[in-house]
């Protein structure tokens, strides 16, 4: 259901085709959603049939822009005022409660790993903060301020997913497990 409103939000700032908005996420909501091609497309199909997005334009080789409707607009403001609940299903973390399984060298190892991905995108997300110019004023330099809000966010998970990662390997490394 989320890829439905992140599509729209997406929408909200500026028509796109579905290759746009997936290159958006994986500009913006990377670090917290991610989508295929497959699913953006599929999406698109559903929100059109709701009316919740509307063709836009047609580029070359019959491209299709969407743009967002007032329903979706509508949809999309309902959906913020509602409280979210989270229901984690944390692929990682159902790992690391079997990690018990391996020896001490191969747990400490997968967990050094992880710790090379969570500094991988915590860089990236930082040299994003950096390089990435602010729109000047407008919708535009609103939907700016929130990304840099929810990338802060990202930063912030990051960081602290790093530190868990290298404290939990040097648990396992001490014998502290």
């Amino acid at each position: 259901m989320s890829l439905r409103f992140a599509i729209l939000g997406s929408l909200a700032v500026q028509p796109a085709s579905g290759y746009d908005l997936v290159k958006r996420f994986d500009k913006t909501l990377n670090f917290v959603w991610w989508a295929s091609h497959g699913a953006v497309y599929t999406e698109l199909g559903k929100l059109q049939a709701d009316g919740f997005v509307e063709p836009h334009e047609t580029g070359p080789r019959g491209r299709q822009s969407f743009a967002i409707s007032d329903a979706g607009q509508d949809a999309l403001r309902e959906w913020l005022r509602t409280p979210a609940v989270r229901h984690a299903r944390d692929d990682l973390i159902l790992r690391v409660f079997s990690l018990w399984l391996l020896d001490d060298d191969a747990a400490a190892a997968y967990l050094d790993d992880l710790a090379t991905e969570f500094r991988g995108r915590l860089a990236e997300y930082e040299s994003r903060v950096r390089d990435e110019p602010a729109p000047d004023s407008g919708t535009d330099g609103r939907a700016h301020a929130f990304d840099q809000l929810a990338l802060s966010a990202g930063i912030a998970h990051e960081r602290t997913m790093l530190a868990w990662a290298e404290d939990a390997a040097r648990q396992v490394r001490a014998g502290e497990d």
